[in-house]
């Protein structure tokens, strides 16, 4: 596979979102990433096989957009004859990740600290819920969990009524930060020669997320209040009612706010010693956005958005099947095609865009083993008398 990454050969041991998103990243980007699982029923958690109700045709669509790109390879880790062909794959290979807990790649003896012999610049990078130490550290958790201990959790909804993120933030954050921290550790070992152990772990990535507020309140020891559909800190930034909907809106410059006016046809705002600079709208930031929302009601939300688009930072509130009318959208090349089992599917494609590979492609995911042999004797040079061997015990 051509790309940004050709050559990097990455062992994917992941079947939680955030591993399996990392990985994707990696493997959309040209890396040639291979997918371990089991030998015989295809692994658990959402990179598995089985029927969900995200499922269409043969397989869970969370599958399929998770693992385009990637190689399978069907391989039995409790046997030594499994675990022997992984040591000879990763003496081939530049990077291993993993999300099991802190301790099963130490038990199966594929960790670190057993790689690096065989490949000194071999770099292991583990996704963990907790991270390796505290407390916490041999918990298992899930997204939702982990926006609850990061806080983010406490951030959204009402007052009184925390609702859960419709996007998995804590999974997809986690996810973006092994494919950079990756990267990072592929760089520094071109210069050093060095790989390396990594640790990317769900609750670091989420309170990483928390941004200014989290930085805010360790300045001021004030816990954020729940933002509900405006921001708690700035005037004229959310969402907000319209004659027949809702539009969002980020007024925060001068001349964004004389824009505003203008459009809203209330000049005299400008004038009022209410909000005459930033300041004082901040100061009075409930009273103007009531003021602005009444206008808001008076219009159609496609009027503001003709009227203010061009100017003032401002959309509307799509449901999916608007977002992907939209002509926008559909251009940005967002949008890929790739086939399993026979079906074609529709998948979100990857954002990134480069003048070296401006055309992304996505290969079909793998069936459970699929490359198995070639992994093996291409890549490791198995003779057939060792594949049969390896099948007879049940390996592979």
């Amino acid at each position: 596979m051509s790309g940004l990454l050709a050559g990097i050969r990455i062992v994917d041991f992941t079947h939680t979102l955030a591993g399996l998103f990392g990985a994707m990243l990696l493997a959309d980007q040209g890396a040639e990433v291979i997918k371990v699982e089991p030998r015989q029923f295809g692994g658990k958690g959402v990179g598995a096989r089985f029927h969900t109700r995200w499922s269409q045709g043969s397989a869970d669509l969370r599958f399929i957009h998770l693992n385009r790109n990637k190689k399978g390879l069907g391989l039995n880790l409790k046997s030594p004859e499994g675990r022997q062909v992984f040591h000879d794959l990763a003496a081939r290979s530049d990077v291993v990740l993993d999300n099991f807990r802190p301790d099963v790649m130490t038990r199966l003896g594929i960790d670190y600290e057993n790689l690096c012999p065989l490949n000194p610049r071999i770099i292991c990078c583990s996704v963990t819920a907790f991270g390796t130490m505290g407390p916490y550290a041999n918990r298992p958790a899930a997204d939702v969990v982990m926006q609850g201990h990061a806080g983010t959790l406490s951030m959204a909804g009402e007052a009184g009524q925390p609702i859960n993120s419709s996007v998995p933030l804590a999974d997809l954050s986690a996810g973006m930060l092994l494919s950079q921290g990756v990267t990072s550790a592929l760089f520094y070992r071109e210069r050093t020669g060095k790989g390396q152990r990594m640790e990317v772990s769900l609750l670091g990535a989420t309170l990483c997320m928390l941004y200014y507020e989290g930085t805010h309140f360790l300045n001021s020891g004030t816990p954020p209040v729940p933002v509900g559909t405006k921001y708690r800190g700035v005037p004229l930034v959310g969402i907000f009612h319209t004659a027949d909907g809702f539009i969002t809106l980020m007024a925060i410059t001068e001349d964004n706010w004389r824009d505003l006016c203008r459009v809203l046809e209330r000049p005299d705002l400008l004038e009022d010693p209410r909000f005459t600079d930033q300041q004082k709208r901040v100061e009075n930031l409930e009273t103007l956005n009531q003021v602005v929302e009444e206008i808001f009601y008076t219009r159609p939300a496609a009027y503001w958005i003709k009227c203010l688009a061009e100017d003032v930072p401002c959309g509307p509130v799509n449901t999916l099947d608007q977002t992907f009318a939209d002509s926008h959208v559909m251009g940005m090349g967002m949008v890929g095609k790739t086939i399993y089992d026979g079906q074609e599917y529709r998948i979100i494609g990857n954002p990134i865009r480069n003048s070296a590979f401006p055309e992304p492609t996505y290969a079909p995911p793998p069936s459970l083993g699929e490359h198995t042999e070639e992994v093996l004797t291409n890549i490791l040079g198995y003779s057939a008398e060792q594949m049969s061997r390896l099948r007879e015990a049940e390996a592979i």
